[in-house]
């Protein structure tokens, strides 16, 4: 009977054509998560160079701020021991006379 050869055929032919498809499917949704996976590594690394580089322009910043903060701090300090050291003499003289050892 040779329409059975044909229904078998046929059936064979569908068989294949669907485990073609499924194949195919697979396939590309592979291909389309590479591409979104590298997709995602570049991103992530274009904002990761960024972070890098903004946490060295802030570090530099920072650093700038504290040689300044020390400049100044430290031609504070000299200025005050300059005063002391003219006023020590005055200083010394007024807690004498606070303290009433002024003979």
């Amino acid at each position: 009977m040779e329409i059975f050869k044909w229904v078998e055929e046929i059936e064979r032919i569908y068989t294949e054509l669907i485990e073609n498809a499924k194949k195919r499917n697979v396939e590309e949704i592979d291909k389309l998560k590479r591409t979104q996976e590298e997709d995602l590594k570049e991103a992530l690394d274009k904002k990761r160079d960024y972070v890098n580089r903004t946490s060295l322009k802030i570090q530099e910043e920072i650093n700038e701020e504290i040689k300044v903060f020390n400049y100044n701090i430290n031609r504070q300090l000299q200025k005050i021991r300059e005063t002391f050291h003219n006023k020590k003499q005055d200083i010394l003289n007024k807690v004498i006379q606070i303290l009433g050892f002024d003979f």
